[in-house]
């Protein structure tokens, strides 16, 4: 098989272009089928994705007759997202599962190899999470021109990442309402984990949200408060939005290098809150509290991240 062409990391809209006629039809009409189904935008997006990256997958390795798909090849298919955290690849072995279910009953492949799927093994989170060094934090936020209304915005954004933990879908979808001026706080419900957050809204948080809104957000009744720079000021859209665009954008301009093998996303500014937390003793319960996982066996990845830490842990067993 051609394993040349990496498809993890690959895009929608780059698989969109490679696809060939007959795979972009039966993506589009299993497209069509999911959206009676009446579901988050989100959710249709990711299926849509790994339903087309599996059909490119097919494609440059010269499957090109669903017909003689074979088990191999879908486990094959899975092992190139083997990098990727254990909840990412049992989200798109799920999906995967679905599309499968899809083909077979539509006819387009003779094997019900979807009730196999349940058999998959879901590796363990090995890899230590990437976390930033505290200067290049400062180098980040101090390259942002904030006399200007995207630097207003971009730097309330991160700042929300880096010193609250939000994920990024729960700082696009920010509403007005979130937010208790009077206490100090911020209340969400989270996108992922459809549990509540509260967080404590910090000085340096507040003003930067406070200056973009009163200085910089164009009027608008939209109740999200962040808002695009596109003529017609619309949200973010919650399925690509463009944070991790922003957060490249001001590593370039800091000289921050980027590294390869080491994930320098905005989830990695998650993974530096919590590895500073654990640094300053910050019991594991309250930092599975502050980033709103809903067990703190989830949070103990962060372990990993302070060797010092970890082997104390292993100096009391």
């Amino acid at each position: 098989m051609n394993h040349k062409i990496k498809i993890s990391g690959l895009r929608l809209k780059e698989v969109n272009l490679f696809l060939n006629n007959k795979y972009y039809r039966i993506a589009s009409e299993y497209l069509a089928h999911i959206k009676i189904l009446e579901l988050k935008e989100s959710s249709i997006y990711a299926r849509e994705y790994v339903s087309k990256i599996f059909l490119y997958y097919l494609q440059i390795n010269k499957i090109l007759d669903l017909k003689k798909l074979e088990r191999e090849c879908i486990i094959n298919f899975l092992n190139e997202f083997n990098s990727y955290s254990k909840f990412t690849v049992k989200d798109y072995i799920a999906m995967l599962k679905v599309f499968l279910k899809f083909l077979y009953f539509n006819h387009y492949i003779n094997n019900p190899f979807y009730l196999m799927m349940s058999k998959f093994q879901i590796p363990k989170q090995s890899k230590i999470p990437s976390v930033w060094d505290k200067k290049d934090i400062q180098k980040l936020l101090c390259c942002i021109d904030r006399s200007t209304a995207t630097g207003k915005r971009d730097y309330a954004m991160l700042l929300l990442i880096i010193k609250l933990g939000l994920r990024k879908i729960d700082v696009i979808t920010l509403t007005f309402d979130n937010i208790n001026w009077n206490n100090k706080s911020i209340n969400i419900i989270q996108h992922k984990t459809k549990e509540p957050l509260t967080l404590p809204l910090l000085d340096d948080v507040g003003w930067a949200i406070i200056d973009y809104i009163k200085n910089a957000r164009p009027k608008s009744n939209i109740k999200k408060i962040f808002l695009t720079n596109k003529k017609n000021f619309t949200s973010f859209s919650e399925t690509h939005g463009n944070l991790y665009s922003i957060l490249q954008k001001y590593m370039k301009k800091a000289n921050i290098p980027i590294i390869k093998n080491k994930k320098n996303g905005v989830h990695s500014l998650r993974h530096t809150l919590a590895s500073e937390m654990l640094r300053q003793s910050t019991p594991i319960e309250n930092i599975s509290s502050v980033l709103g996982h809903v067990n703190s066996n989830t949070t103990s990845i962060y372990l990993k991240i302070d060797i010092e830490k970890l082997r104390e842990c292993v100096l009391e067993v």
